[in-house]
């Protein structure tokens, strides 16, 4: 009786009303952005679309007439594109660990203080075990971080893959990222050690990001390499089409296999991935959620600061020291609608009303320690510069996710806000610089003018 009725209906099915919203709970829990499931499922349908025209034009460089199948097979069916042994495997991961840790010194200024160890997955558990996975480094130094790699089933684990893996596990991806924040003395133990599992897109949009980084870097040694990059790159973009066609567009497991098939998986991990999705609705958007949001910023940087970017210091601000990114942004809107309470015709009209000043002073208060907590958990990343941003929009989002997320003025210094110059009238505070400060003088956010 239970495995008849086992997959009927699937965990969070569309597309009822209550299902929908579960959806949409499932959505907010894992990204921590209130996310539309038809949008969602149209950018993963567009971004699989433009990766397979970077797939044909490699396949016409390498000869296959811009065939990805024949790209594909190509790769699959070349016996030098497996390693021979477990040693041969990880003794080609070190050597990339090598080639990023030389070329990271382009666009970064920090490193992290442990190095980053290869082992394969024990042979216990290989056959169970993900392809690779990153394990962090140990809090008082003893042990570095650690790249696994499973080398269970040599034959079916293609050397063309192996590299973009590495950049997203290992360097500039989740060991930049992870060890560096656990690197920050500033941050309570909770941030260092675990804000990652509530981060997710966060994390896992890094990682994604990491993998075209290598790209930019030009570590990816031949154009197969580049189209493994892509093939990954293709897979989560399915992702975002699979996981909300199952729970908000009605399809079944039969369709969502066949679409995995379609963008390049194994029958057997076709299977695997889309079973993945419907027991863990929402989890699998956090990649190209988070990778577009990195991206999203940066262009967004790029743009205001033109020739005076510095990809060093947006990387740098960028991994250990941000998690969820739009309550930033939130938090920075929220200090300039302070600013303007406490100055000019609004500070007037509190003045003359002694009740409304002590309900404008509680609400100051209340602000001022939800930017306390925000404050703490974001850092720094000069966000504002965002398009599309209201201070409307980033209070009601800010507000929500302080609500739902944090502890406002848990274990947080108070935050001072000022703005440059002091003189400065409402009008002007959008160009003017920004600053959010903790007691005792550390600055934690820095908008320079636009």
């Amino acid at each position: 009786i239970l495995i008849d009725e086992a997959r009927t209906p699937l965990i969070i099915s569309g597309p009822s009303e209550e299902n929908t919203e579960l959806y949409r709970v499932a959505i907010r829990s894992w990204t921590g952005l209130a996310l539309d499931p038809k949008e969602l499922h149209e950018i993963g349908l567009q971004e699989w679309a433009d990766i397979q025209e970077e797939m044909k034009v490699i396949s016409t460089k390498l000869g296959h007439g811009g065939s990805i199948e024949k790209l594909r097979d190509a790769a699959e069916s070349d016996p030098t594109n497996v390693a021979a042994t477990k040693e041969a495997l990880i003794a080609r991961i070190k050597e990339d660990i090598e080639r990023g840790y030389a070329a990271a010194g382009k666009v970064f200024g920090r490193f992290p203080k442990a190095g980053c160890d290869v082992k394969a997955v024990e042979e216990f558990k290989e056959k169970d075990a993900p392809a690779a996975y990153y394990f962090s480094p140990a809090a008082d130094g003893s042990r570095p971080g650690t790249y696994y790699v499973n080398g269970y089933d040599l034959p079916s684990r293609f050397l063309h893959a192996l590299a973009p893996t590495t950049y997203h596990e290992a360097i500039p991806g989740h060991h930049f990222q992870i060890a560096l924040e656990m690197e920050l003395e500033f941050l309570p133990d909770l941030r260092k050690h675990a804000s990652h599992l509530a981060g997710n897109a966060y994390v896992e949009g890094w990682g994604l990001y990491s993998e075209r980084l290598a790209d930019e870097l030009g570590l990816y040694r031949s154009e197969m390499e580049r189209f493994g990059m892509l093939q990954g790159q293709a897979h989560r973009a399915a992702r975002l089409v699979v996981d909300t066609g199952i729970h908000a567009f009605g399809w079944d497991r039969d369709r969502g296999v066949a679409f995995m098939e379609e963008i390049g998986l194994p029958r057997v991990d076709a299977e695997i991935e889309t079973d993945r999705y419907i027991a863990w609705p929402g989890q699998a958007l956090c990649y190209k959620v988070g990778q577009r949001a990195i991206e999203r910023t940066r262009r967004a940087i790029e743009k205001r600061d033109g020739s005076r970017f510095d990809i060093k210091a947006f990387h740098d601000h960028a991994i250990g020291m941000v998690q969820q990114i739009e309550v930033m942004i939130a938090a920075v809107c929220i200090a300039m609608v302070v600013m303007y309470l406490a100055s000019g015709p609004v500070a007037e009209f509190i003045s003359e009303h002694p009740t409304t000043k002590m309900l404008a002073l509680a609400f100051l208060l209340l602000i001022g320690l939800s930017l306390a907590g925000a404050g703490r958990a974001m850092q720094f990343i000069p966000l504002p510069v965002v398009e599309g941003f209201t201070v409307g929009n980033a209070y009601a989002s800010f507000a929500e996710q302080v609500r739902g997320r944090l502890m406002p003025g848990m274990d947080a210094d108070f935050v001072a806000l000022s703005v440059d110059p002091v003189d400065a009238p409402p009008s002007e505070l959008l160009t003017g610089q920004v600053r959010l400060t903790v007691v005792g003088g550390r600055e934690i956010f820095s908008a320079p003018p636009r």
